[in-house]
């Protein structure tokens, strides 16, 4: 990787989280991680910049620019060791933020190659400012999402979005349903990307295949009971959660096929236990639990950035409650 990280300037959003590294380190046991000031600035100094998304070595807050930043160290093959880190800067509130913060969080870089690939050099901050990112969307002042739409295309021209011919109907994302295929033989990928048509954005589209039937009474029999052997069905949904990325529909079926009642009544208590306040600390109010750790169907586009990142804070949420509940008798 070449020499270690430096020391940021002063006033730079690494410098703060790395000032506040207390807070930043609450947020990420809260999904059960553990994270190092070290590994911390070697990725935003060394590695983030490679990405090609615009993250500048200085670090950024800008909500557009981390949500793409995630979804490279989620993605295929991913860096599973940075999403402790990108989860957590993502989630980290500035108790103040310096006007170089602010600049920062504002201006974007050019940028270089697709995802996932590396560039030689140094990526430098560019003088096109961006459009106002998305707002925080676990702002507690925001209003609690109405149910899913029918169907999830934010294009009204486009044609619904259907999940590929191999199951038995096409199913727009959104739709309302069971979530279980009739047909035995499809294989597990709720989302799954998809190219876009000449003249759209470039931009995968993630298209819902549900669960089949097969694959979670598979899973169902091919692991012990969570009371018997919890780290067995954890590390199952850990690998789940990472390859297939559910929805929040698949989530609630996993959990109800996978756990008894009170399995799942203590995974969910112990989940939303979890959820926290942007000063790092948890949150004890129920309007941002039930917007951070939904009960009922969210709103939640996993075409949008906004969506992805709730969706994705939602299952870190769940993996940390599973491992909550399997240390308490």
């Amino acid at each position: 990787m070449g020499q270690g990280p430096s020391s940021p300037a002063p006033g730079t959003p690494l410098s703060v989280v790395l000032q506040n590294f207390k807070q930043f380190r609450r947020i990420a046991k809260g999904y059960e991680f553990q994270v190092t000031k070290e590994n911390l600035s070697t990725f935003c100094q060394q590695e983030w910049p490679t990405f090609g998304v615009g993250w500048p070595p200085e670090g950024t807050f800008d909500m557009t620019i981390t949500g793409r930043v995630r979804k490279i160290a989620y993605g295929t093959p991913g860096h599973p060791d940075q999403i402790p880190y990108i989860t957590a800067w993502i989630d980290f509130k500035p108790p103040s933020k310096p006007l170089r913060v602010q600049a920062l969080s504002k201006v974007g870089v050019h940028s270089g190659p697709t995802s996932g690939q590396k560039v030689p050099g140094t990526t430098q901050i560019g003088a096109k400012v961006l459009p106002p990112s998305d707002p925080d969307p676990l702002d507690p002042a925001e209003p609690r999402p109405p149910p899913y739409p029918v169907q999830g295309s934010s294009h009204p021209s486009a044609p619904p979005l259907t999940s590929p011919p191999h199951t038995r109907t096409g199913t727009p994302y959104g739709s309302s349903g069971s979530g279980f295929s009739p047909d035995s033989t499809v294989s597990a990928f709720p989302l799954r990307q998809v190219p876009t048509t000449p003249g759209e954005s470039g931009r995968p589209f993630m298209v819902y295949v549900p669960f089949s039937t097969s694959d979670l009474y598979n899973w169902k029999q091919q692991n012990p009971s969570f009371s018997d052997k919890p780290q067995s069905l954890i590390s199952l949904l850990e690998t789940v959660f990472y390859t297939h990325q559910p929805t929040w529909d698949d989530c609630q079926q996993l959990l109800r096929v996978l756990f008894t009642t009170e399995e799942r009544d203590k995974i969910i208590l112990e989940a939303r236990k979890r959820v926290m306040d942007p000063d790092g600390h948890p949150s004890t109010d129920p309007g941002r639990r039930n917007h951070v750790f939904p009960e009922s169907r969210p709103d939640w586009d996993p075409n949008s950035d906004r969506g992805r990142e709730a969706l994705d804070r939602y299952r870190q949420l769940l993996l940390g409650g599973l491992r909550a509940a399997a240390r308490k008798p």
